[in-house]
């Protein structure tokens, strides 16, 4: 039968038919053995802190507020708000943001590890790295534009809680 095929030319069509069968149960066979989830299970984790880092006096102090949840789903949503330390001016700045990029939490839940791209004074482009621990209670706040630092403060919570669950 093969002689006669290669004979009438329709040996490349046959072959042709051939290979898109054996792709296709291929494809199929991968397909069904492939896993429906993801590899790994997203752990829900919520993070709760208002911490005043710094001191002693009031012109030195930064307050950081986070409460940022994550669901088993994988879906993350919360808020950072920064307020930096004022030194001489009236006001110290103010870094407000709903967009959570990263939230890591370490396994004991006494690390979390938050970052968010929101606005700095009303302006929008700049983006807040955030670790809080809870024993102890520290605090660590890093704002940028791109790749440059813009504010960075760290230090033990003289004020406040943080919540890790």
């Amino acid at each position: 039968m093969v002689a006669r095929l290669r004979k009438r030319g329709k040996a490349g069509i046959v072959a042709f038919i051939v290979v898109l069968a054996l792709g296709g149960s291929a494809i199929l066979a991968y397909a069904i053995t492939a896993p429906s989830g993801g590899v790994y299970p997203v752990i829900a984790a919520k993070v709760s802190s208002t911490a005043t880092i710094g001191g002693p006096d009031k012109t030195t102090l930064t307050k950081c507020s986070v409460g940022v949840t994550r669901k088993s789903t994988g879906s993350t949503k919360g808020r950072v708000t920064v307020t930096e330390a004022k030194g001489t001016a009236k006001k110290g700045h103010v870094f407000k943001s709903t967009a959570i990029t990263l939230l890591d939490v370490n396994p004991t839940k006494t690390l979390a590890h938050v970052q968010a791209d929101g606005t700095l004074d009303k302006v929008a482009g700049f983006s807040a790295d955030v670790v809080v621990t809870t024993s102890p209670a520290t605090c660590a706040i890093t704002i940028s534009q791109g790749n440059t630092v813009q504010y960075a403060a760290s230090g033990p919570a003289v004020k406040g809680k943080i919540k890790i669950k």
